[in-house]
């Protein structure tokens, strides 16, 4: 069995910091654990993601696409 170590995405919106923050899509996902942070601010991102990763973005490169 393999044993994950770090924090959950649902655990990361606990923190002061963060707390605000609206998850729009993927609610499934909550438990899952993070490896890296990243921001990005690109609408065709699928090649420069990796499993784990927690992405910020303000949303403004998806404006167009409510």
């Amino acid at each position: 069995m393999h044993k994950q170590y770090g924090i959950t995405v649902k655990d990361v919106l606990t923190i002061d910091v963060v707390n605000r923050l609206q998850v729009v899509a993927g609610h499934n996902g909550l438990g899952r654990f993070i490896k890296l942070v990243n921001i990005i601010e690109m609408p065709d991102i699928m090649e420069w993601i990796v499993e784990g990763e927690f992405l910020f973005t303000t949303g403004y490169s998806f404006r167009e696409y409510p």
